[in-house]
């Protein structure tokens, strides 16, 4: 059924903001001294979405992480004062920190920053921020658009949060500004390796930045389908799933003939999986005591735009969601008797996965990269945040002996966000089967259960519901 007050749709009205990529004009200046880097070799900045002109100086503060962590009992941004000034920060985060805390509080950073009362933000690189993130990535997006949904007013989300301007800067042009400003770029990068935290110090001189961006109103559509519960006690409880329908268009880059990003795995894989499971549940003899709602997600690839709005905007009570179960990319290309359930640690929702792959005589495996804090990186992070219980299932990373298919690190690093994510991927649609009915059995089981999932208490998630 129409799960929007009798419609399939959801729209969400959006500011897409594009950067002029002739204006950005970024200065540092001490006494006579003046430093211009060069956009976008030395320094990526983006469009900003609350003004189409900005024009920004001020005097500088070094706030080392920049990390605002209450749960942590830790705030790099108390101990300095940052009103009317531009934050410096160094890219990275404390070693000894647990990850998916410190990628939360790292997701938060303008919002501190501007409570703070920063108006903008320039973000040093680090060697080990360059070896994951390298700056050559960062200045291929300057020329992509930003979005932010609106609210009924027309003010996009999270206003207050925004600040002037945010600016990148690369190794070399790092070590430039830090000599211009007083800061010893090695003793901080020193620190970092010595799993230390940075001290926030006044900086000496003045930055300033132009630019200009083009902001325009369009829309898109989550699409959402609803399977009614059968428990009259239970029916008026949803367990919402989620896929994101987006990827990320025109590859102005690639060296192939098709430049279009066609997004098999990510994220044709788990949009058709989830359309598999409703036909699936809608057959079923008897549908589950819960009632089911089936989002197709948009803007994920934006910074979780759509699933956030619809976890904001629900067509039904906020709190009769009990659970969120997201598909985002399962590489489809290898089979695999593991299955990682990323959040699993976290909730009640551990039993039910664990139930699942057990009828399915598959090992559930912990998170094999936990430095990658994928639980808070895709479309359940926006349920989470409105403390909702939530997993997001995806196949492990190691095949079984005898497959010859294209393993997870290969299809990373050869076809993740290429045109070359198609259909004429080795794809295993017998395991892609497999896989799904898995999760339609999981979401029966959650679907059926007569206890409502719960946060477990020492989960620093737990908070959220609170």
């Amino acid at each position: 059924k129409p799960a929007n007050n009798g419609s399939y749709r959801q729209t969400v009205q959006l500011r897409s903001g594009h950067l002029d990529l002739n204006s950005p004009k970024f200065t540092v200046s001490h006494g006579d001294t003046r430093l211009s880097f060069s956009f976008p070799d030395e320094m990526a900045t983006y469009a900003e979405l609350t003004q189409s002109e900005i024009d920004l100086q001020g005097q500088m503060v070094f706030v080392g992480f920049g990390l605002h962590a209450p749960y942590l009992n830790h705030s790099d941004l108390d101990k300095i004062d940052l009103t009317g000034k531009i934050a410096v920060l160094v890219q990275g985060y404390p070693e000894n920190f647990p990850s998916e805390e410190v990628a939360h509080y790292k997701r938060q950073t303008t919002r501190a920053l501007a409570r703070h009362g920063a108006i903008g933000a320039i973000y040093l690189n680090s060697p080990e921020r360059e070896e994951q993130v390298p700056f050559t990535r960062l200045k291929s997006w300057v020329s992509s658009s930003r979005l932010s949904w609106l609210d009924a007013q027309q003010n996009i989300a999270y206003q207050d949060e925004q600040l002037g301007f945010r600016v990148y800067l690369s190794m070399d042009a790092s070590r430039q500004f830090a000599s211009l400003t007083g800061l010893d770029i090695d003793a901080v990068y020193q620190t970092m390796a010595d799993s230390g935290m940075p001290e926030a110090q006044p900086l000496r001189g003045r930055a300033g930045l132009t630019s200009s961006s083009q902001l325009t109103h369009i829309s898109s559509d989550n699409v959402l389908g609803l399977i009614e519960g059968s428990d009259p006690a239970l029916k008026d409880e949803y367990v919402v799933l989620t896929a994101h329908l987006d990827h990320v268009g025109i590859s102005r880059n690639s060296v192939m003939k098709d430049k279009i990003n066609n997004g098999a795995m990510d994220n044709a894989s788990g949009v058709t999986s989830l359309l598999e499971i409703a036909r699936a549940m809608a057959l079923q003899d008897k549908a589950p005591a819960r009632s089911v709602i089936f989002a197709f997600v948009t803007a994920e690839e934006k910074g979780l735009v759509g699933s956030d709005y619809l976890a904001q905007h629900p067509p039904v009570a906020l709190d009769s969601i009990v659970a969120n179960i997201n598909i985002d990319m399962p590489i489809l290309t290898y089979r695999t008797n593991e299955i990682i359930a990323f959040g699993e640690q976290h909730s009640s929702l551990s039993a039910a996965i664990r139930t699942a792959t057990e009828q399915h005589n598959m090992q559930l495996v912990a998170d094999p990269a936990p430095e990658q804090v994928i639980f808070v990186r895709s479309d359940q992070y926006s349920f989470v945040r409105q403390g909702v219980p939530s997993l997001y299932l995806t196949p492990g990373f190691t095949p079984v002996e005898g497959d010859t298919g294209m393993s997870n690190g290969e299809f990373l690093k050869n076809h993740y966000h290429m045109p070359s994510d198609d259909l004429s991927l080795p794809i295993d649609y017998q395991w892609a089967a497999d896989f799904t009915r898995l999760n339609l059995d999981l979401i029966n089981i959650i679907a059926n259960d007569p206890d409502r999932p719960t946060w477990n208490p020492d989960s620093f998630f737990a908070t959220f519901a609170k």
